[in-house]
């Protein structure tokens, strides 16, 4: 894969996703995952992409499946992470929720209910 095709895959894949061709999709970010270079700046972004991109489309065991090919690309304190590692911990965060719903703390749960997620900070934000 050229370093062109690394960048628009991606973007074309997550596209698709949000359009409705999820199995498309799925499968090119499969490829972004399988293709990339050991040198690639954003290293463990395509892998949470995919995992991602899978619990949205509410294959959630297939994304629990996926796990162990993300977390050893997330962003951890006190030590030298690479550029994709915060990438990557953002889309985990992202689709954590949906496919590990126990995670989430029911005083969180009842912060979203009740105020959604303007509320959840405790401070008011506006759009």
């Amino acid at each position: 894969m050229t370093a062109r095709e690394g960048r628009r895959l991606p973007v074309a894949a997550l596209s698709g996703l949000y359009l409705g061709a999820v199995d498309q999709a799925l499968e090119q970010l499969g490829a972004v995952v399988a293709e990339q270079r050991t040198d690639y700046f954003y290293q463990g972004m395509p892998e949470a992409n995919l995992f991602a991109a899978t619990a949205l489309a509410g294959q959630c065991d297939r994304a629990r499946a996926l796990t162990p090919s993300v977390v050893p690309w997330l962003a951890v304190s006190g030590r030298r992470n690479v550029h994709g590692a915060f990438y990557a911990l953002g889309a985990f965060v992202t689709a954590g929720g949906r496919v590990f719903p126990r995670a989430v703390p029911r005083s969180a749960e009842r912060r979203l209910s009740a105020g959604g997620p303007r509320r959840l900070s405790g401070h008011a934000t506006h759009y």
